[in-house]
């Protein structure tokens, strides 16, 4: 008789059995007389309003469970952004640091009046950076000692 302790198990399986009954009923009928209809435009608008009130809560319910996966989600959202950001400054640097190394290059085209050639710095001649430096180019390029 523990069956019947539990009310609710009791009420439910009892409706359900009575609904299946009755959907087997008036589906082999093509006929609904008014009673039928008006209990039936009674029990949908019913049923209606409880689907919608169980969306809402199992939304509800799940958002307090799934909390904690959202909270974690939004911190690793947060650091994905600050790590973003940084990415961002550092491009913004580097394309002017870039822009200004371009304008740098051009100085060969905004002084057309020298040929330039290039070469590299391989020693110092004297004390001091002023007095002079030894390049890796020559006679051979083109090159001719100058005094000033």
């Amino acid at each position: 008789m523990n069956f019947f302790k539990n009310k609710l198990t009791v009420t439910v399986v009892v409706l359900s059995v009575s609904f299946l009954i009755l959907i087997g009923y008036t589906v082999k009928r093509e006929n609904m007389s008014t009673a039928e209809n008006g209990i039936g435009v009674v029990l949908n608008t019913v049923q209606g309003t409880v689907y919608s009130l169980n969306s809402k809560i199992k939304g509800s319910v799940s958002f307090i469970v799934n909390f904690s996966e959202v909270k974690e989600e939004n911190e690793k959202l947060k650091e994905e952004n600050l790590q973003l950001k940084d990415k961002a400054l550092k491009y913004d640097a580097l394309s002017n640091e870039n822009d200004r190394l371009r304008e740098m290059l051009n100085f060969k085209n905004q002084k057309d009046e020298y040929k330039y050639i290039g070469c590299d710095i391989i020693g110092k001649s004297g004390d001091n950076w002023l007095d002079g430096f030894i390049i890796n180019r020559g006679s051979d390029d083109g090159l001719k000692k100058k005094w000033l």
